[in-house]
């Protein structure tokens, strides 16, 4: 490649004709291409005319003339010719005011009519100085063998120029800008070179000290972008924890004024004043995403919920009492699935073990339900029985609160830790069932419900028991 295309740079540091470095010129380069190539043509346009000559370069009197600042406007043909023998004139003013000549070289502009033309043109205008063959695909002079004449890059105006002598072989002045060449970036800056008349290696230098000075100004903006994304995810990691903090802080206070008022108010029969309390405790309660809580809150959201179902319980209101038992009962149960020593949690409810309503209703015991004697006690204490006994898998029915009633065939299967503090069928009665396990000293409270039922006198019992009289 390098015996058939002459470095820009060297070409640049050659003989100029006076006419050459004359100028002024209007435009100062035009971009000769076949229509083939245009989106090639389009983005190296832009490069020229967006390229910025380094300030050290600028003003510099070389033998091309004065050095600008910028390569604009170089004149790009948009439009199909004329099918015409002579070029527009358009065309040909153009190529008059143009300080150089780039000729987008390919097997497309090898054949094309008026690429060659505008060669032909411009070397009589200005001379062969000043035309800068850009390579971006083919071969040059692969039309010197025959079967590889259709790889030719070259127009036939670049591969001879005429002497009075005749035509003899040419050596265009350029780039490569192929891979397998100069590249594109280095093959864009031997143009700009050649252009300006200047070394290559001054431009090259200049360049890559440019560019490291705009990396180290994008590292630098990296780094402060990164700096304060800290700062911003330190602000808020430090909300984050005084949120947390004054959660903390608001539930210990929750919990203390329950269980304490409780103590205090209870003696004297007066525990409808921490009805307020309790609205307000579950309304922050139910704003909270479950999911979301540590250990520690959900353990305390467990434990005050319970404490107002207990409350609530003693002062009769049922359906109050069992929606925060059960509600209790679900915080535990997300706290004991978190507990890689108890991954299988079931909550069991006593309403899977009422009988169905027509069951009931042909007993004519409909209005007793939720009374011990609507409850299957045989199939309860066959569940409380395999329980204890260490069952490997256990099954209990399923009470719905939405038809408030067995779930026909649908059941819960229980294969690993089932820890619940049952209200059974008698004031008697209660009874904690757990597994070989042991490992839920908290307790998933469950009970439960329907309209009528007798006092629910569902307290948590201690671990320490464990009874199945029925």
């Amino acid at each position: 490649m390098a015996s058939t295309l002459s470095s820009a740079a060297e070409g640049a540091t050659g003989a100029a004709t006076a006419h050459v470095a004359a100028g002024p010129w209007r435009y100062a380069a035009f971009l000769s291409y076949s229509h083939s190539d245009k989106r090639t043509a389009a983005r190296l346009h832009g490069f020229l005319e967006s390229y910025r000559i380094p300030r050290d370069l600028v003003g510099r009197e070389t033998a091309r003339g004065i050095v600008p600042d910028r390569l604009r406007p170089i004149f790009r043909d948009r439009e199909d010719l004329a099918a015409a023998d002579d070029l527009s004139r358009e065309i040909d003013t153009a190529l008059g005011e143009s300080r150089a000549l780039i000729v987008l070289c390919s097997p497309h502009a090898a054949v094309s009519r008026w690429t060659n033309i505008e060669v032909e043109r411009f070397r009589q205008l200005h001379g062969d100085t000043g035309i800068f063959a850009a390579i971006i695909d083919g071969e040059p002079f692969a039309s010197d063998h025959p079967a590889r004449a259709a790889d030719e890059c070259f127009p036939p105006a670049l591969r001879q120029r005429p002497t009075p002598n005749g035509p003899v072989r040419a050596e265009p002045v350029g780039a490569d800008l192929r891979r397998e060449g100069d590249g594109v970036h280095a093959g864009r800056l031997k143009l700009v070179a050649g252009i300006l008349g200047v070394p290559l290696d001054e431009l090259v230098h200049r360049d890559a000290r440019r560019r490291q000075r705009r990396t180290l100004a994008v590292v630098i903006a990296l780094l402060v972008g990164l700096a304060f994304t800290t700062g911003l995810a330190l602000v808020a990691l430090r909300a984050r924890d005084d949120a947390v903090r004054q959660r903390a802080e608001a539930e210990g206070l929750i919990e203390f004024m329950v269980t304490d008022l409780r103590k205090k108010l209870e003696p004297a029969g007066k525990l409808g004043a921490l009805d307020t309390l309790g609205e307000r405790a579950l309304a922050f309660y139910r704003r909270q995403d479950t999911a979301a809580l540590d250990p520690d809150s959900l353990g305390r959201r467990a434990r005050v919920v319970q404490l107002i179902g207990e409350i609530q319980d003693q002062r009769g209101n049922l359906d109050a009492a069992l929606v925060n038992f059960e509600t209790a009962a679900a915080s535990t149960a997300e706290l004991l699935s978190r507990d890689p020593e108890t991954p299988n949690i079931a909550l069991i409810t006593t309403d899977g073990f009422l009988y169905p309503n027509a069951e009931l209703q042909k007993r004519g015991i409909l209005h007793r339900k939720g009374f011990p004697e609507s409850y299957d006690r045989r199939a309860l204490l066959r569940f409380v029985t395999d329980i204890k006994s260490g069952a490997s898998t256990v099954f209990a029915p399923v009470y719905s609160h939405l038809s408030y009633d067995i779930v026909p065939g649908e059941t819960i299967e229980v294969s690993d830790l089932i820890s619940e503090a049952m209200p059974l069928l008698s004031d008697s009665v209660t009874c904690v069932a757990w597994t070989r396990h042991q490992s839920a000293s908290t307790g998933a409270l469950a009970s439960s419900h329907s309209t009528g039922r007798a006092p629910l006198q569902a307290r948590q019992a201690s671990t320490s028991r464990c009874c199945s009289a029925m």
